[in-house]
């Protein structure tokens, strides 16, 4: 049994607070096979698929840290989009990468491009990432585990 991850777990300050998946119900837990690929394994980032109209950002993005994963996983619901990392990718850089998704620039970039309310995996992945934060194909991270710059 592992933990389904809701949407209202990505909080509006860009922080993971599963607390508020219990506002309205209780944590619910599922069964998962330990092989399925869906199941979230390590620290990721996690995007809420759809706003509203209440909302100050069209992406919401939060950390999800490797203390909650746990040694079981996650399973994220279908208005959750999960990010995974690459390997050489520390798991505090994650930090800097939900708070770019839910930057001001990010969005106003974001609302150019889709008029939508659902974030798209495609539109996420066409989106323009200032190159410091992408490293060369083949190469380690440009941050230590320390998230200091080399």
């Amino acid at each position: 049994m592992v933990p389904l991850l809701w949407s209202k777990a990505i909080s509006p300050d860009g922080s993971f607070d599963p607390e508020r998946m219990k506002e309205a119900r209780e944590l619910i837990y599922v069964r998962c096979a330990q092989n399925s690929p869906s199941l979230i394994r390590e620290a990721s980032i996690l995007v809420q698929r759809t706003s509203n109209k209440q909302q100050r950002r069209r992406v919401n993005a939060a950390v999800l840290p490797s203390s909650f994963v746990g040694r079981t996983g996650a399973l994220a619901e279908n208005h959750v989009v999960v990010l995974s990392p690459p390997p050489d990718i520390a798991e505090n850089e994650l930090d800097d990468w939900a708070a770019l998704l839910s930057s001001g620039a990010f969005n106003a970039l974001f609302s150019e491009r889709s008029g939508t309310a659902t974030v798209s995996v495609r539109l996420l992945m066409q989106m323009p990432f200032p190159k410091a934060w992408i490293p060369e194909p083949g190469t380690r991270s440009r941050r230590g585990r320390s998230g200091k710059k080399h």
